[in-house]
C-alpha cells in the first residue's frame, strides 16, 4: 500500500479532547501516531465552536488553521443559527447538531480534495464528514468506539421521539456510507451486524492495544506508595474513566468485605468522571472513606508508574444487557 495523505475527522467535539488523555483521546492520538510512523500524513479537523480547526500537528496540537469555510461563515447564516439556537434553549428542545454538521460539512467539502481518504471517530449527530465524503466521492473509513445512542439506554437518558428517529438515521447514513468500519470487539462486530445491518465483510476488529514501551518499562514502585501514603498497606486499584458502567460501585462493596479480613488495605481509584459523585456518596454510606484515595485525573505517562505500586488491578465491569465494548 502506498502511502496516503489522510484527514481524520473529528466533528463529536464532546468526546475528544487534545488537552487530555482520557477515554477514546488516547486511542486517537495513538492512531494519529501510528499512521505517521508508517509513513502516511495525518491531518486532522475538528469542530470548534463556530468554526472548524484543522490541525498539521497530529502530536503536540499547536498551531491549529481555520478551516475554509463558505456559507456557514456568512451573516445570513450566522444570525439565523444563533435566533435559532436562542428558541431551542428557551423552549428545552433537544440538540441535532444541525448547524454543527453542516459547518463540519461546509468544511471537510472544501478540504477533502486534498486528501486520499478521511477517517472519522464517530460521535452522536456527527454526519457533517459522511455527507462531505459522499458528495466528493472520497472513501471514509469509520472508528466505531462504542453506540452513543445505546449508551444513553443504558444509564436511563435514552433518546426519544422524532430526536431518537434523526440519531438513528444519521448514524445509519454514516455506517451505510464507509468503506471500512473498525472496532474494537467481537460484541461490537456483532452488534453492527445485528442492530445496524452493516455488510460483515466491511467491518474489522482492532481491540484497543498497550504501548508496550510504556507499560513493560519498570518502574521503582518507592516514589508513587509515598506520594499517596500507601507504604505498609496492601493496595487494591482501578484505572478508568469512572462511567457508570463500570461497576465501581460493586468493587466498593467488595472492597469493605475485603476490609473485614485485612484492615490496613487501601483502594486506591485513579481517574474521574460522570459516576464520581455516586462514588463518594457510596464510599460514605459504606463508612469506607478512611481506606479509599481518589486521585482524579492523572498524567497518562503516569499510570505505569501508579500500576506498579499496587498489589491488585481490578476490571469491575458488570455484565451488561448488552455487551458492546469488551
Amino acid at each position: 500500500m502506498g502511502k496516503l495523505k489522510i484527514l481524520y475527522s473529528i466533528q463529536n467535539v464532546g468526546g475528544i479532547d487534545f488537552s487530555k488523555d482520557i477515554g477514546d483521546t488516547v486511542p486517537v492520538k495513538y492512531t494519529f501516531r501510528g499512521l505517521q510512523q508508517a509513513g502516511h500524513l495525518v491531518n486532522c479537523v475538528k469542530l470548534h465552536g463556530k468554526s472548524v480547526s484543522v490541525f498539521e500537528d497530529v502530536i503536540n496540537f499547536q498551531y491549529p488553521t481555520d478551516a475554509p469555510l463558505g456559507m456557514t461563515k456568512s451573516m445570513v447564516f450566522r444570525g439565523f443559527e444563533g435566533g435559532v439556537r436562542r428558541l431551542q434553549r428557551e423552549l428545552e428542545l433537544p440538540y441535532f447538531a444541525f448547524f454543527d454538521s453542516l459547518r463540519f460539512y461546509d468544511a471537510c467539502s472544501r478540504l477533502l480534495d486534498r486528501y486520499d481518504l478521511c477517517h472519522e471517530h464517530n460521535g452522536l449527530f456527527c454526519v457533517g464528514a459522511a455527507l462531505a465524503c459522499a458528495h466528493k466521492g472520497i472513501p471514509y473509513v469509520l472508528t466505531f468506539s462504542a453506540d452513543p445512542i445505546m449508551e444513553l439506554e443504558l444509564v436511563g437518558r435514552p433518546l426519544k421521539g422524532i430526536h431518537a428517529w434523526m440519531a438513528k438515521k444519521e448514524a445509519k447514513f454514516s455506517l451505510d456510507n464507509a468503506r471500512k468500519i473498525i472496532c474494537v470487539s467481537k460484541p461490537a462486530k456483532q452488534h453492527l451486524i445485528n442492530v445496524w445491518q452493516v455488510e460483515s465483510a466491511k467491518i474489522v476488529i482492532m481491540p484497543n492495544g498497550v504501548d508496550v514501551a510504556r507499560f513493560g518499562a519498570k518502574h521503582s514502585p518507592t516514589d508513587i506508595r509515598t506520594e499517596f501514603h500507601l507504604d505498609g498497606h496492601p493496595v487494591v486499584s482501578f484505572v478508568g474513566s469512572f462511567q457508570l458502567w463500570h461497576g465501581i460501585d460493586l468493587l466498593l462493596e467488595s472492597f469493605a468485605q475485603v476490609l473485614h479480613q485485612i484492615p490496613n488495605s487501601k483502594l486506591l481509584l485513579v481517574g474521574d468522571g460522570q459516576a464520581r459523585t455516586s462514588i463518594e456518596e457510596k464510599v460514605k454510606n459504606l463508612g469506607i472513606a478512611s481506606s479509599i484515595q481518589i486521585t482524579g485525573l492523572v498524567p497518562q505517562k503516569k499510570i505505569p508508574e501508579i500500576l506498579s505500586a499496587v498489589d491488585v488491578a481490578v476490571i469491575p465491569y458488570p455484565k451488561m444487557p448488552n455487551e458492546l465494548w469488551f
